[in-house]
């Protein structure tokens, strides 16, 4: 009996190293994190001033990623097609995890703010909570909007609403980042919130509107702009 035992021991050992490794040791984990220039993020507080000089709150600020694809300097490319919803306001959303990442140097990271066309069509992500409020409207398109980011600001002392709502195929944000810093697995991107309002084009609440949904030449500004909120 006792021989059998020995010969039992170490297979078994062998395919619980093997699970180990399958469980998660390569995988990368993205933290995502927010400010404003120089200022942490704070929701509820009207802590901030835009370029087009107005001081601002956030109070809402939900999107999606997708579409990551990450060229390693050797040639090779990771790509990971899934779709991630994320609310800033919740910790569980901000921290996504990629499986079974390659070892090497990255040199070069992109992904998009929102959906590609080939998923972005009504009912097509589960049909959770914030999926379905995430959802844009047939009428307009369909699909999903691809951000939600809103507040007040103050227009002479007068507290007023904004929502930048972004969404639509033709909006969707592509975003590139040369060298990211990639340490003991993990990887570290911060949205400036300000950029959404300055580069390449100095977004006016006044001048362009406050509500974006309903205007296509609002979204594609702000769509142009997003393209460098994360570093």
């Amino acid at each position: 009996m006792n021989w059998k035992v020995l010969l039992i021991v170490p297979v078994w050992l062998v395919a619980a190293m093997g699970c180990k490794k399958n469980e998660g040791k390569n995988d990368l984990q993205i933290q995502l994190n927010y400010k404003i220039d120089n200022l942490p993020l704070k929701f509820d507080t009207l802590l901030y001033h835009c370029e087009a000089g107005y001081n601002y709150e956030v109070t809402r600020l939900h999107y999606y990623l997708s579409g990551f694809v990450f060229t390693m300097t050797d040639g090779t490319m990771y790509n990971h097609n899934q779709v991630y919803y994320v609310d800033a306001r919740q910790v569980s959303t901000n921290t996504i995890s990629l499986p079974s990442f390659p070892k090497g140097i990255c040199n070069k990271l992109s992904f998009y703010i929102g959906i590609d066309s080939l998923k972005n069509k009504t009912d097509s992500l589960p049909a959770t909570f914030d999926n379905i409020n995430m959802g844009w409207p047939d009428a307009m398109g369909g699909g999903y909007h691809f951000v939600k980011l809103e507040g007040h600001y103050l227009d002479s002392a007068v507290s007023k609403g904004f929502a930048m709502h972004i969404g639509k195929n033709q909006f969707l944000v592509p975003v590139e980042i040369n060298n990211p810093t990639i340490t003991s697995g993990k990887l570290s991107l911060t949205m400036n919130i300000n950029e959404w309002f300055r580069n390449p084009y100095l977004y006016d609440f006044k001048l362009h509107g406050s509500y974006s949904m309903n205007s296509d030449s609002a979204m594609q500004l702000l769509s142009a702009n997003g393209k460098d909120v994360f570093d």
